[in-house]
């Protein structure tokens, strides 16, 4: 079994991204009123040659206003290797003019690899057109780090989606060691009932799976999701995640949930 170590706040970061729970609007696809979503993450994973598969349930409810704000409340179980974390987040923004603010937490007391706290905020402002800059600032305390965590961000909305770019800088203050990793993600929509998603990221750290390791983690990810409606109401979400990093860790995994609007 590999140590328990933590599994980083970019991974949790990542996985929140792809799974659309965390943005600078967190409900941008939802004008007004109140949606639920469920869905199951299960992926393989190899870590220095040793396979297992990691589940990940997640149940989130979303409350939006257009142009004004929302807010989300979501709870996810992960199991890994016969640990089990269960997290409780939950996000806020609000819309002034032309600028967004938002704000976030999330904790799990009892996690074996997830942060046990994590709290943070973001500030947008539309720039030019529909391109908007924004920043971010995030603290989260796992059981093995403390990790500060900046997030410059260039969005750019067009009228069927949007393209972003993410800058993550990592600072593990446990360990002294600063990371960068750039995440690169575009929606596409075709019509109100079917949505595309894809993204990846590169840089170094991603994941940490091993904090021990002294050297330059390099990894990838890359991310495909789609979203159909069957009714104006009802949506079924499939995804494909699948990542990379040095030295040996190895991630595949396949998402299938249920969305339902208000």
């Amino acid at each position: 079994m590999p140590p328990r170590t933590a599994f980083d706040s970019l991974a949790l970061i990542l996985t929140a991204l792809v799974s659309g729970a965390v943005t600078a609007d967190p409900v941008a696809a939802q004008t007004r009123g109140w949606s639920v979503n469920y869905a199951r993450e299960q992926a393989a994973v190899s870590t220095n040659g040793v396979d297992g598969t990691w589940t990940i349930d997640r149940f989130s409810a979303m409350w939006s206003r257009e142009g004004h704000g929302g807010w989300l409340a979501a709870v996810e179980h992960q199991r890994r290797y016969g640990l089990d974390d269960v997290a409780w987040l939950t996000r806020g923004y609000l819309r002034t003019g032309d600028w967004t603010f938002g704000a976030d937490a999330a904790v799990a007391p009892d996690a074996n690899f997830l942060c046990r706290a994590a709290a943070g905020g973001e500030v947008s402002y539309r720039a030019v057109g529909t391109l908007v800059v924004s920043g971010g600032y995030r603290f989260q305390r796992f059981p093995s780090a403390d990790i500060h965590q900046f997030e410059p961000v260039v969005t750019w909305y067009r009228a069927h989606g949007e393209l972003q770019t993410r800058w993550f800088v990592t600072r593990d203050a446990s360990h002294a060691r600063t990371s960068m990793t750039l995440f690169l993600r575009g929606m596409y929509e075709i019509g109100p009932r079917l949505r595309f998603v894809a993204g990846g990221s590169v840089g170094d750290r991603i994941f940490n799976i091993d904090p021990s390791f002294r050297g330059r983690a390099n990894g990838w990810l890359g991310f495909t999701e789609s979203r159909l409606g069957f009714t104006g109401r009802d949506f079924v979400v499939a995804g494909i995640t699948a990542a990379h990093e040095q030295p040996a860790f190895e991630y595949v995994s396949l998402t299938l949930g249920y969305k339902r609007l208000f």
